[in-house]
C-alpha cells in the first residue's frame, strides 16, 4: 500500500503508511499504528498490513519525522537496539500526540473509514496510544508498552480522563511481542458494536 501525507498541526508534513481492507464492502472502522522506538519500518508496516486483512482502515504514522523523516530501524539488527535508543529520549511527547490528532483526522476523512477510530501502540507509541486515551475521543485503546516510558511522560498524560475502552499489555510480562490479531478482537467489539 502507499505511503500517504498528512498535514501536522503547525503546517508541517509527515508521511503513514495506508493498508487498505480488501474483503470489506462499505465503510470499516480505522486503526491508527503508532510505532516502536525503531520508527515506522518494516515490522510496523506488517502490523498495519494484518489490521487491514482483518477489515479495518489502517495507517502507521512516521512518529520520528520531526527528527528524521523515514527512520527505519531493524530491531534484530546487532546496532538497532542502541541506535533506537538514541531517538526516543529526544522524541517530543506533547508532538507527537498532536500528530497523533492529526492522523485520526485523516482517518476519519478518509472514504473508506465509519469515523469509528481505536489506536494502537507498541513500545513508545503504547505510551502515545496511553496518552490518546486522555486526549482524543477514540472508541478503543489498544497497548503493547513499555512501562518505563510512561516516566518520561509529563504528569498530566498520566492523570488524564480516559475517553476510550482499554487492553493493554505489558511487555515485562511477555517474552515476545503478542500477536496483533489477539488485541484487535478487543478492538472489534469495541469499534463495530
Amino acid at each position: 500500500m502507499p505511503n500517504v501525507t498528512i498535514t501536522a498541526a503547525d503546517g508541517g508534513h509527515f508521511s503513514a503508511y495506508l493498508s487498505l481492507p480488501t474483503n470489506v464492502s462499505g465503510k470499516v472502522p480505522g486503526i491508527v499504528m503508532m510505532q516502536q522506538i525503531f520508527g515506522a519500518n518494516a515490522e510496523m508496516r506488517g502490523f498495519t498490513d494484518d489490521y487491514a486483512a482483518q477489515g479495518y482502515v489502517a495507517i502507521c504514522p512516521d512518529l520520528f519525522w520531526r527528527l528524521e523523516p523515514s527512520v527505519e530501524i531493524d530491531p534484530l539488527a546487532p546496532d538497532g537496539f542502541q541506535k533506537a535508543l538514541t531517538y526516543a529520549p529526544r522524541f517530543n511527547a506533547d508532538q507527537g500526540v498532536e500528530d497523533l490528532k492529526a492522523a485520526v483526522a485523516f482517518l476519519r476523512a478518509h472514504p473508506a473509514c465509519n469515523s469509528k477510530i481505536g489506536t494502537v501502540g507498541y513500545c513508545l507509541g503504547g505510551t502515545i496510544a496511553i496518552a490518546a486515551a486522555s486526549l482524543l475521543p477514540c472508541a478503543a485503546l489498544a497497548t503493547i508498552a513499555a512501562p518505563w516510558f510512561f516516566r518520561a511522560y509529563p504528569e498530566s498524560f498520566r492523570s488524564g480522563t480516559h475517553q476510550a475502552s482499554g487492553l493493554s499489555f505489558d511487555e515485562r510480562a511477555q517474552t515476545q511481542h503478542p500477536d496483533p490479531s489477539g488485541a484487535a478482537h478487543g478492538e472489534k467489539s469495541l469499534c463495530r458494536g
